[in-house]
């Protein structure tokens, strides 16, 4: 068998700090995680492997820069449906009430987050795709 998806999920969770998965129900939370790891799998174009996932394993052995390229990858897609809260939040109440009751503009913090996870991601999967390769002239 390949790697165990609780490797990569497990890099994922130490990267983030989510209060609310601590009140979920453990099944809701699983297939929250999973959606992410699917999605961020599919984002990951670049693999050299097949990242086909059978029986909570990938079919393949993935090397520790290519499961953290995937937990890395995870970010954003958590992170979509909180700006997409806070989005809907704003456009329920006025601007002058968010403004008040927001905490210090959340969503321009959380899109910023986003980008910059979306730019960590971008900047592994080009050293990755460089991975292995000998100098050329």
């Amino acid at each position: 068998m390949g790697t165990p998806i609780e490797s990569v999920i497990d890099k994922f969770l130490k990267s983030i700090d989510d209060e609310i998965m601590a009140v979920m129900q453990p099944t809701l939370i699983e297939d929250l995680l999973l959606t992410y790891l699917e999605e961020a799998c599919a984002d990951f174009e670049e693999c050299k492997k097949e990242l086909r996932l059978v029986g909570g394993y990938f079919t393949e052995d993935l090397t520790s820069m290519e499961q953290l390229i995937i937990a890395k990858a995870m970010i954003p897609h958590w992170l979509s449906p909180k700006i997409f809260r806070e989005d809907n939040l704003k456009i329920l109440i006025s601007d002058t009430d968010y403004n008040q009751k927001s905490p210090a503009n959340l969503l321009g913090q959380l899109k910023d987050l986003k980008k910059q996870a979306e730019y960590e991601v971008k900047i592994r999967k080009i050293k990755y795709s460089y991975s292995g390769m000998k100098e050329w002239f």
